[in-house]
Order: structure tokens, then C-alpha cells, then sequence
């Protein structure tokens, strides 16, 4: 994950979509959880390499949400075929945190990259990141029959690459974190077996506009998310031998435009006034609301809030 894009409230800068859609029962993520193992090598402050290892299907296998069939996120099943993700990271002009221990997540962890400056360091810092995952096992091809019926055709696993920079553009004057950010995430995955096929998101973060306010966030966003042309080619396939007149809706693409502010009202507590504007939610789904039109769900803007708490 971006460390920038952890600002965001869209659920995408976090979990991206491609994951999400193209894994089964959405991969290891929030809410189902799945048993894990991973390790991680820091020869100094500049490498980090990780791997990891998880249960491929948290949920287990079937139909409708991962969420209805597992409604409390403690399957914790571990006879599936394993999912594989590996990860090798850089970053320059900067230091680490001071490592934390937090017996709640991983005890002792070897610390994220700080983006503020380090002493002495001679240009602005950032963080370089590339990786893959890989989902071994036979698995319901999400393209052609993947319902998971008795038909379905199977694929013989699955993979996808990613990449992510995180870098610093400007800083103001006498301060090591004060400034603008910029954050950039891009992930593939083959197109004849995955619904999503290709992602990205990238944006920018201000912090301390204001410098009464040092520690206030402006944060802009962009995702996208691109469906196979596969998917809305089969699927306009399927419509025709179907007998379902051609309505002229495909799914393509849905995209996300996110603008939002952090406040820190005091020290531990954050408010968080946030502005998003969808297009083509579901990648143009047709309008269920009205069974008479062929025009697809429409554009979709959410005004929220959110507030945090540390402790």
C-alpha cells in the first residue's frame, strides 16, 4: 500500500479493486480474515524485502457474497491452495521510524520508511516498491462460466504484478514533512481469467497548508479500474444466444475522483470532511431501479465524514 494513499477514504487506496474483484472471496482482506505468515529482510535503511503466504480462498468456495458465507471472518481455513505475494522495496533520503512494538499486530516489526527528510540527505525522499502475487490451485475462470457451477470452466491458478511509488515534490522551508507528496500505484493481471484486468491509482497530499496547522492533509485522488474486454465481449456473446436484445451496455470501467481534508482537532483525534465522485458505479450496470431503461446506473457523487481516535 501507498503510505500517501493512506489518507483516503475509498476503500480502493487501500484495498485496490483488482484484488478484490479477481481473488476468490476477495482476497485476505478486511472482513474475512485467513491464517497468514510472513516474513520480512531489512539489511539497512534503505531495502526491505517481504513475502507472505495465505489461505487462497478466506471465505471458502461458492456462490454470492464471501461475506454471507463466512458473516464473522473466522473461517480461518487453511486447506485451501495457497496465495503467494512477494515484495521488494527502496527508499532514499530518509530514515526509518523507531521501531515499534505493538502486541496487538506484530510485536516487534522492522518499521515503514519515514517520508520526511533525513539529515543531511540531498534530495527529497520517496519509496519505490514492486511485487506479484500468486494464486496457485485450480479455480472457477471468472470470465467464461465463472459462476461456480457444475459447467465451470477452471483455470490453472493465477498472478498479477504491481508497483507503487511514493515521493516527495516540495517542501517548505525549514521543515522535514511540511509539503506536497505525490503517490502512484499500478497493478495488471491476465485478462482471459480475471474480471479486472487492469488498475491504477495516483493523487497528491499537502500537509500543513496552514502553519498554525502543521499537521492538517489536503489529499486529491484518482482510481480506475478496467474490466477485461474479454468479460464484455463473452458476455455480449452470452446476451445473443440468450435471445437478450443488444442494449448497447458493456461493462468497461468504473473510476473513483476523491478530494478530502484532514483536520487534527487534537492531539489522537482527527475529523475528516471527504468528497467522491463515481463514474459508472458497478462498470456500468444497467439501472436496476427502472427495468424499463437501458441506461446504466448513473454517476454517483458521496459526501461523508470521518473521525478518528488513537489510542
Amino acid at each position: 500500500m501507498s503510505q500517501n494513499a493512506a489518507l483516503f477514504v475509498n476503500t480502493t487506496f487501500g484495498w485496490p479493486t483488482l484484488p478484490a474483484e479477481d481473488l476468490p472471496s476477495g482476497g485476505p482482506t478486511y472482513p474475512e480474515a485467513t491464517p497468514a505468515a510472513r516474513i520480512a529482510y531489512s539489511p539497512d535503511d534503505h531495502l526491505t524485502v517481504k513475502a507472505a503466504i495465505f489461505d487462497g480462498d478466506p471465505a471458502g468456495p461458492g456462490t454470492g457474497n464471501p461475506v454471507q458465507r463466512d458473516p464473522y471472518g473466522l473461517a480461518f481455513r487453511v486447506t485451501d491452495p495457497p496465495l503467494l505475494i512477494g515484495e521488494i522495496a527502496y527508499a532514499y533520503n530518509q530514515q526509518r521510524k523507531a521501531a515499534q512494538n505493538n502486541p496487538a499486530q506484530e510485536g516487534t516489526r522492522i518499521p515503514e520508511p519515514d517520508l520526511s527528510s533525513a539529515s543531511g540527505a540531498s534530495g527529497l525522499p520517496g519509496t519505490v516498491k514492486l511485487g506479484a502475487w500468486v494464486l496457485t490451485g485450480v479455480y472457477h475462470d471468472q470470465v467464461q462460466g465463472g459462476s461456480g457451477g457444475a459447467l465451470s470452466l477452471r483455470q490453472n491458478g493465477d498472478l498479477a504484478f504491481y508497483g507503487i511509488v511514493d515521493q516527495a515534490l516540495w517542501r517548505f522551508a525549514n521543515t522535514s514533512d511540511r509539503g506536497l507528496n505525490f503517490f502512484a500505484r499500478v497493478l495488471t493481471a491476465p485478462g482471459d481469467r480475471n474480471i479486472v484486468d487492469c488498475y491504477f491509482n495516483t493523487g497528491l497530499t499537502l500537509k500543513g497548508l496552514v502553519e498554525s496547522r502543521a499537521n492538517d492533509i489536503l489529499g486529491l485522488g484518482f482510481a480506475y479500474a478496467r474490466i477485461s474486454p474479454q468479460v464484455a465481449a463473452n458476455e455480449a456473446i452470452s446476451d445473443a444466444f440468450a435471445g437478450i436484445p443488444f442494449t448497447g451496455l458493456h461493462p468497461d470501467f468504473e473510476a473513483a475522483l476523491e478530494l478530502t481534508y484532514q483536520i487534527e482537532v487534537a492531539d489522537r483525534w482527527t475529523v475528516q470532511p471527504d468528497i467522491q465522485y463515481i463514474l459508472h458505479p458497478g462498470a456500468r450496470l444497467a439501472d436496476g431501479s427502472n427495468p424499463a431503461s437501458v441506461s446504466a446506473i448513473p454517476n454517483a457523487l458521496v459526501l461523508c465524514i470521518r473521525t478518528a481516535f488513537k489510542f
